[in-house]
């Protein structure tokens, strides 16, 4: 699985940035036609718009980011993705259009944002006199957080998820502890400083967005380092620690989401290698932001600005070797006419609903990632409660906080969940598959561990959790390097809580004896990441699994061989 540290933010804003004049706010009675604010507008989503707010009566505005289009590097992608000053400006201009009093809504669907624009966009939020509410359908990650905080009440999906925020002072103030001042190196000091002061005004923000006496409760739970930022913060989580959170979502905003993806021309994931930094850019950040963009896998500039990371090492298993995508690719909608007969087969033999999760070079996601989450919450969203529901399972694993949103969000559905298996499912793809009742494996077909590998940034690789551990048991802190000691802290939390949420998925299927059996195995780190867990391992841990594989599930997969390029990887028909 990928690094933790690096997931919860990823993701590409919507289309092309429209003028701040096309935002969409106002009633269903405004002379002007809404559009979708960060998206191509397109007459679906304009309707879909206009309805929701004849139905509630409000002025609606969005905040809607995703993959839509190429970028030419990761460092555009990343900066592009973010909440940033571009989008506070479009928010502010569509905000001032809002008559005060009106009944205001905003549809949060977003990666994450810096911090300045964040607070000065939940400040206006906070500062609007009428009533407002934040729509969340899908997620809101890490600092996205903060916008929902601001509204009156929350309104998330049934699988819906926010993040947990955790400021860098309380792990820096443990490393400087184990290691003594003295051999603390002057980075770790200087980070401790900068992340003291972030995490008191981030503390303090929390507590203005929320007022009144829970807001205490809600900044120890939230901010207070109990839980990670890559644990999803689901709905039921949000309301036991005080929030104003209800899923009564309306089913206009699921379908709104969908028309947005429809609309560019181009609809392709990116393929990022490059993932440093510029000096001019990396000149601009604030040190919060900074620690924000260290803390998601980038890498800043060093006084040798040529210095990049070893040829290999590419975001999300993609080929490395030139390949470029087809300019000619467009992913197609979520039923594949080519699929769409073995599909169709697959339902009826089995009385189920069939949702593809295929992960391959050239496609619109290559690992578990935002818009697989978005598009299996969709799917999922579609399906009837009770309906079996199978899942064609094909990927090298992906993002933690994804994986785990999708695998709750599977565990939740009522009918019956099998997921087969034809080639491989590995790290968090065994994850979602922890989650079904059934687990359906061709012959030498494979799962893996689900032991999370961190990036460590002077070493410029990847490191299982397992590996950090031991070297901080074998040595002396005084001689390990900060950043390891760092990691080593975060890595005990990381095991501790990978175990209890493999648990969770298992709870209801597995006996308590068997789960623990399965977690350790997989979770502790004594296998290497990528050991291929085979239908005879897996019978041996206790797994539910058989090898009844449909040739169906086969030849999807295989199907997507030839002419893959930009396809989506979540096909789902009905």
């Amino acid at each position: 699985m990928f690094g933790k540290l690096r997931q919860t933010l990823f993701g590409m804003t919507a289309g092309p940035r429209r003028g701040p004049s096309d935002a969409f706010s106002g009633p269903a009675f405004a002379p002007r036609e809404p559009q979708i604010f960060g998206t191509q507008g397109s007459s679906a989503s304009d309707e879909i718009v206009r309805q929701l707010q004849a139905e509630r009566g409000s002025h609606v505005i969005g905040l809607i980011h995703r993959h839509q289009h190429e970028r030419e590097t990761w460092e555009q992608w990343f900066f592009d993705a973010m909440i940033g000053e571009h989008h506070l400006q479009d928010f502010m201009a569509a905000i001032a259009q809002v008559p005060p009093g009106a009944k205001l809504d905003i549809i949060l669907h977003a990666v994450g944002g810096f911090s300045l624009p964040v607070q000065q966009i939940a400040r206006a939020i906070k500062a609007h006199p009428g009533e407002t509410t934040i729509f969340v359908p899908h997620y809101a990650h890490y600092l996205a957080t903060l916008i929902a905080l601001a509204g009156d009440r929350i309104v998330m999906g049934p699988a819906a998820t926010l993040s947990f925020l955790e400021p860098a002072d309380g792990l820096l103030q443990q490393v400087i502890r184990q290691k003594g001042v003295n051999r603390a190196q002057d980075l770790t000091i200087m980070r401790l400083t900068m992340a003291r002061n972030h995490g008191r005004e981030l503390r303090a923000f929390v507590g203005e967005m929320l007022g009144g006496t829970s807001s205490g409760r809600v900044v120890r739970e939230l901010v207070g380092g109990k839980r990670p930022p890559w644990d999803p913060l689901t709905a039921r989580d949000a309301r036991a620690m005080g929030l104003p959170v209800s899923t009564d979502m309306p089913a206009s905003l699921f379908r709104l989401l969908q028309a947005c993806r429809s609309a560019p021309a181009r609809d392709q994931g990116v393929r990022t290698v490059d993932r440093h930094v510029s000096p001019a850019r990396a000149g601009l950040l604030m040190a919060h932001d900074m620690e924000t963009v260290l803390a998601h896998g980038a890498i800043l500039p060093t006084f040798d600005a040529a210095l990049r990371m070893p040829q290999g090492f590419v975001h999300g298993n993609e080929e490395a070797d030139g390949e470029e995508d087809d300019p000619h690719g467009v992913a197609l909608e979520s039923c594949d006419i080519t699929l769409r007969p073995l599909i169709a087969a697959m339902e009826q033999a089995r009385g189920s609903r069939v949702v593809c999760i295929i992960h391959q070079p050239g496609m619109e996601s290559s690992s578990v990632d935002t818009v697989t989450t978005e598009d299996v919450l969709t799917a999922l969203q579609s399906t009837p409660a009770d309906k079996p529901l199978d899942i064609i399972l094909h990927t090298p694993g992906g993002y933690s906080y994804q994986a785990h949103q999708i695998a709750l969000a599977v565990k939740a559905h009522r009918g019956r969940k099998t997921v087969f298996v034809p080639y491989f499912a590995m790290s968090g793809g065994t994850v979602i598959s922890l989650a079904a009742d059934e687990i359906v494996l061709a012959p030498h077909a494979v799962l893996g561990p689900i032991d999370t590998q961190f990036p460590v940034q002077h070493l410029k690789r990847m490191m299982p959790a397992r590996a950090v551990l031991d070297l901080c048991a074998a040595k002396r802190r005084s001689r390990i390097h900060d950043e390891l000691v760092e990691l080593g802290i975060e890595c005990k939390r990381s095991v501790t809580q990978d175990h209890a949420s493999a648990l969770a998925l298992m709870q209801g299927t597995y006996s308590r004896t068997t789960a623990e059996r399965i977690a350790h195995t997989l979770n502790d780190g004594t296998l290497t990441h990528g050991f291929p867990v085979t239908y005879a391992h897996a019978r041996r841990l206790g797994l539910n699994v058989s090898t009844e594989m449909p040739a169906e599930a086969v030849a999807i997969v295989r199907a997507y061989r030839r002419n893959r390029w930009g396809k989506r990887s979540v096909i789902f028909c009905g």
